[in-house]
C-alpha cells in the first residue's frame, strides 16, 4: 500500500512540473535541453548563475551581469531592470529571477529588489543609490534589510 501511494504522489509532481515547465516554454522563458550526464548540468546550472541575469522578450534577448544592475522594480507585471546604460523591461515575476541573482541582491520592498554594491547609503526607511536614486524600504522587512546590508558591509570591509 505504501509503495502505491509513493507512486502516485510522484505522478502527481511529475505531472505538476511537467505543467509548471510548460507554461515557462509557452512564455518563452524556458528552453528544452538534454545533458549527457550530471557534470554537464551542473557546469550548464553554474554557469547560469553567474552569466548574468537573462532578459527575454518577444523581440529579443541578451544577458545582463550582475555588475551593471542597480536595482530591478516591478510595476504589475512588468519588471524593469535598472543599469548606468538604461531600462530594459520584460514581463515577468521576481520569483522568476531570483535564482539568477546573487547574494548582494536584497529585495528591500514588494516593488525593488536593489543591488547592495550599488547602495551610496542607507537611510532610516530607504535606501540611496549611487545614480540618485531613492528607493524605499517597507516597515515589514525593514529589518531583515538592515541586518543583510549591515553583514553585506561587514563582509566587502574584510576582502
Amino acid at each position: 500500500m505504501r509503495s502505491f501511494l509513493l507512486s502516485v504522489a510522484d505522478r502527481h509532481m511529475e505531472k505538476a512540473a511537467e505543467e509548471a515547465l510548460s507554461r515557462l516554454a509557452h512564455r518563452g522563458l524556458w528552453r528544452v535541453r538534454s545533458f549527457e550526464n550530471e557534470q554537464e548540468l551542473f557546469s550548464f546550472l553554474s554557469k547560469g548563475r553567474s552569466g548574468g541575469l537573462p532578459v527575454v522578450t518577444k523581440k529579443s534577448s541578451c544577458r545582463v551581469p550582475l555588475d551593471q544592475i542597480h536595482y530591478i522594480s516591478k510595476d504589475q507585471r512588468k519588471v524593469l531592470v535598472h543599469t548606468a546604460s538604461g531600462e530594459l523591461s520584460f514581463y515577468g515575476k521576481f520569483s522568476e529571477i531570483e535564482p539568477y541573482l546573487g547574494e548582494e541582491f536584497v529585495c528591500c520592498h514588494q516593488s525593488y529588489i536593489v543591488n547592495m554594491e550599488k547602495v551610496k547609503r542607507r537611510a532610516e526607511q530607504s535606501f540611496h543609490m549611487e545614480d540618485g536614486t531613492v528607493l524605499p524600504i517597507s516597515q515589514k522587512r525593514y529589518g531583515g534589510v538592515r541586518k543583510r546590508y549591515e553583514d553585506f558591509l561587514r563582509k566587502s570591509l574584510k576582502k
